[in-house]
């Protein structure tokens, strides 16, 4: 199983966090996950997507450290129980939302050549500029276009030179570099 997404490692009370699982190299089986906070447990609301990808939902209701258990088969996956931060105010680029899945399709293996766009809203990530770097199938950087639309909503670009599957990183950063005499 791959697990990935935000929900994974930080979440914020009262808001909805998500997690990817792809169980399309685990065999057959039954996905179960559920989280444990410092008082409450809650199981995750867990959606086919694809054939063997799902995506599980939660809304922490506490601050704290919690533990993500996420089992096939009636086993833990590897890596659980993730321990998910929850916790009222979150850095800044936690609070940037993605809104044209378009790129978020992690297990998707993307072709050269193949132009990627990203809708990217920054409104509740506080002030500063957005940085976008993309990560490469092997481990290279390629350049991002990133363009601004309205409200601190911008899209982002990038076009693929070889086929494989590409990272993102997103940040707000509040302060400016100058180079010069």
């Amino acid at each position: 199983c791959v697990i990935s997404g935000d929900g994974l490692h930080i979440a914020r009370p009262g808001w909805p966090a998500e997690i990817l699982i792809n169980t399309q190299t685990a065999g057959r089986g039954d996905l179960n996950a559920s989280i444990q906070g410092p008082q409450t447990n809650m199981e995750l609301e867990i959606e086919e997507y694809g054939e063997g990808r799902y995506k599980g939902r939660y809304t922490a209701k506490e601050t704290g450290d919690h533990s993500l258990f996420v089992f096939w088969s009636s086993e833990p996956v590897p890596g659980s129980p993730f321990l998910v931060h929850v916790e009222d105010s979150l850095p800044a680029s936690a609070m940037i939302k993605t809104t044209g899945g378009r790129m978020l399709q992690t297990e998707r293996v993307h072709l050269a050549g193949e132009s990627i766009e990203l809708d990217v809203d920054t409104q509740e990530a506080g002030e500063g500029q957005l940085a976008a770097v993309a990560i490469g199938p092997k481990g290279d950087a390629v350049p991002v276009e990133i363009v601004a639309n309205r409200n601190k909503t911008f899209t982002l670009k990038l076009l693929t030179s070889r086929g494989g599957r590409f990272g993102l990183i997103l940040s707000v950063v509040d302060f400016n570099i100058s180079f010069g005499p």
